[in-house]
């Protein structure tokens, strides 16, 4: 059970003045939360409260350790991951850290306490769509082994980058949807023979891919497969085994590629 554990220590710093002087003061509270390691950048931590009887505060980072994982937006106390790597359980399990909290020369602090959890780090917890090579090897240089989740390959009309996939071919299993979309250069669904179970298949709107035989060796599906909109694609071969296997249950919609054919014109060997 995930434990967050709050300390409430009230700073009120008051200035000195005459009896006819607004006494301004600056309240704030330590700031503890726990979250899994390996977050993604500029991802939200949480607030570092702060509030002033007169005017605004601002806050700003007096110390961090380790120095550049987070920071602070000045006028809302909102804490955002820098540096994504440093945010590993197994180098820094505890991210410290000050804030001050200020309005004018009147300020007090926060203390800052990040505890990561120790996640399985072969699994990808939560949904990815992937748009460019650039980040397909960045990803793929995690050698995930399951995503939690729905994958998406979904590529930037503006770059038509991606061509290679050989750095996700660690990947063998999709718990959510595998989703291949507005792909420019591929002929095929390459770098994904490894893959054996997935939540679903979605295949639409690509420009280039004849076939799907790099799929072939998906045997277990507990969603749709849906394969519309792709000129070019003649050949459904590559998941003859899977509708052999008698585990696709889930809807079956087929349209508007090159070849259309029907879950027993694949399994009878009818798949191009």
């Amino acid at each position: 059970m995930k434990k967050i554990f709050t300390l409430a220590i009230i700073l009120s710093l008051i200035s000195c003045s005459n009896d006819d002087e607004t006494i301004i003061t600056v309240d704030t509270s330590d700031f503890n939360v726990t979250i899994d390691e390996n977050p993604l950048i500029n991802q939200e931590i949480g607030n570092v409260q702060g509030t002033t009887n007169q005017g605004n505060v601002t806050f700003s980072i007096l110390e961090q350790t380790p120095n550049g994982a987070f920071s602070v937006n000045a006028s809302t106390g909102k804490l955002t991951v820098v540096d994504e790597t440093l945010f590993d359980f197994e180098t820094n399990p505890v991210i410290t850290g000050t804030i001050k909290v200020s309005n004018g020369e009147i300020s007090g602090n926060s203390f800052v306490k990040i505890t990561l959890n120790d996640i399985e780090e072969s699994v990808f917890h939560g949904d990815i769509t992937l748009t460019t090579q650039e980040e397909i090897d960045a990803f793929g240089a995690n050698n995930y082994i399951t995503i939690d989740g729905n994958f998406t390959i979904d590529e930037d009309q503006n770059i038509h980058n991606i061509v290679f996939t050989d750095k996700l071919s660690s990947i063998t299993t999709i718990n959510g949807v595998f989703k291949i979309h507005n792909m420019f250069n591929w002929l095929d669904v390459p770098g994904f023979e490894n893959i054996t179970s997935v939540g679903g298949i979605v295949i639409t709107d690509n420009w280039g891919i004849l076939d799907i035989h790099s799929l072939s060796n998906i045997v277990n599906i507990s969603g749709p497969i849906t394969i519309t909109n792709n000129g070019s694609l003649g050949s459904f071969c590559g998941i003859r085994p899977l509708l052999q296997s008698g585990t696709f249950s889930g809807t079956y919609t087929v349209s508007d590629n090159f070849y259309n054919p029907t879950q027993q014109d694949i399994i009878d060997g009818n798949c191009e």
